[in-house]
């Protein structure tokens, strides 16, 4: 690193904890949250799949389960290798927000799949497996982008905080799926109890419709970062929009206040005749 990339990067580094780290970790973790309700969600799915469309006694094949549930890992897989090296060659704040897009896509499509094709319920299971896999790529994109910019806004000795901040809203989204499951079965039970198990359909669709929520909130935030001064300094060697980002960063968004009304001061004699 450069003597001018050091103290580029000096306000960053030296930075107090304040709410522009708040944002950024939030914005960075909502990500996160979204990622892992939507890892987590799918255990839950497929057996609401399997009593609407296979019946009582009736499961679905090992297989088609076995490829509902890793599509989204095989997604991660790719996410990662396509947002990391978009990351690196076109700059953070270009990609990111965009991987979000694809994962509310996924979501989306994973509450609509299609319903059985000459009554095999397998077909369900296929769409399922292959929006799922689109919603992986979504899941792996966050991953990197969302961590790199983490650890290049914070400042050098709360790095490793802010990013166990960030990773630690992973906890929350599995939680938030559980509640989630729990808060549909207790809405639907008495429709299922008299009408059968097709009512469980609207159960799991809303449970992986759901993740889209959160996730499409975020996307606005997301555009709004700034790009990150290390990239801008160190990759394009723009220092003086590098400096520019970093004040940016810490300055937070800009809100123009009205002008101050000009004080009066009371007069002394007047007031004391009110006793």
């Amino acid at each position: 690193m450069t003597q001018g990339s050091m103290t580029m990067f000096a306000s960053l580094n030296e930075a107090k904890f304040s709410a522009a780290h708040v944002r950024a970790m939030l914005v960075a973790g909502s990500g996160f949250f979204v990622d892992s309700y939507d890892n987590f969600v799918i255990s839950l799915v497929v057996p609401m799949v399997a009593y609407e469309y296979y019946g009582q006694g009736s499961l679905p094949s090992s297989r088609n389960e076995g490829w509902v549930k890793a599509a989204s890992s095989w997604g991660n897989v790719c996410g990662h290798i396509l947002f990391a090296v978009l990351g690196d060659v076109l700059g953070r704040k270009r990609v990111y927000g965009y991987e979000l897009v694809i994962l509310v896509a996924g979501a989306l499509l994973c509450a609509v799949a299609a319903w059985p094709i000459n009554n095999n319920p397998d077909n369900v299971l296929i769409m399922l497996a292959v929006w799922r896999f689109l919603l992986g790529i979504g899941i792996g994109g966050d991953y990197p982008v969302s961590a790199v910019l983490t650890s290049e806004f914070a400042s050098s000795d709360r790095r490793g905080q802010y990013i166990a901040a960030v990773f630690a809203m992973q906890g929350f989204g599995i939680i938030t799926g559980a509640l989630m499951a729990i808060l549909v079965l207790v809405c639907f039970q008495h429709a299922i109890i008299d009408h059968g198990a097709t009512h469980f359909g609207f159960c799991w669709r809303i449970l992986a419709g759901f993740g889209a929520v959160p996730a499409l909130a975020a996307v606005y935030w997301r555009m709004r970062i700034p790009e990150t001064p290390r990239f801008t300094a160190d990759v394009l060697g723009d220092y003086a929009s590098a400096m520019h980002q970093a004040t940016e960063f810490l300055a937070g968004p800009t809100i123009t206040s009205p002008p101050a009304s000009p004080v009066v001061k009371a007069d002394k004699t007047t007031t004391s005749s009110y006793g």
